[in-house]
């Protein structure tokens, strides 16, 4: 249980980057669709490793688990920005 809030707190805090880049700047300009999916990119990430981890048995499994999940979020994460692979998450997102 100690995990699923340590990662809603890391998931808090990396969301506050863009929010006191909002309140400095003009040039950043976040909707709250942004921050919703980075929210759920991010959280969902976190939670899959807690409970993927769970069911390894040794640390090479956790890390290969960890890089997995990392690539897979980079990779929606880069399709929602600018649209790298043109799929349907980009059409429903924009």
């Amino acid at each position: 249980m100690r995990q699923v809030i340590t990662v809603f707190a890391v998931t808090a805090m990396l969301l506050m980057a863009p929010l006191l880049g909002m309140l400095a700047s003009d040039e950043m300009n976040w909707g709250p669709g942004d921050f919703v999916l980075a929210a759920l990119l991010t959280g969902g990430t976190g939670l899959a490793f807690v409970f993927g981890s769970a069911l390894m048995r040794t640390r090479g499994q956790r890390i290969i688990l960890g890089a997995a999940l990392a690539f897979v979020m980079l990779a929606i994460w880069a399709e929602a920005a600018v649209g790298i692979f043109d799929s349907a998450l980009r059409q429903l997102y924009a």
